[in-house]
């Protein structure tokens, strides 16, 4: 459980940054 939060996490902070980035 604790995995998959973290990974899901990483996923999402990856993606809030890549549309940052594209803004």
């Amino acid at each position: 459980m604790s995995g998959t939060l973290a990974h899901g996490q990483d996923a999402t902070a990856q993606a809030v940054t890549r549309l940052d980035q594209k803004e």
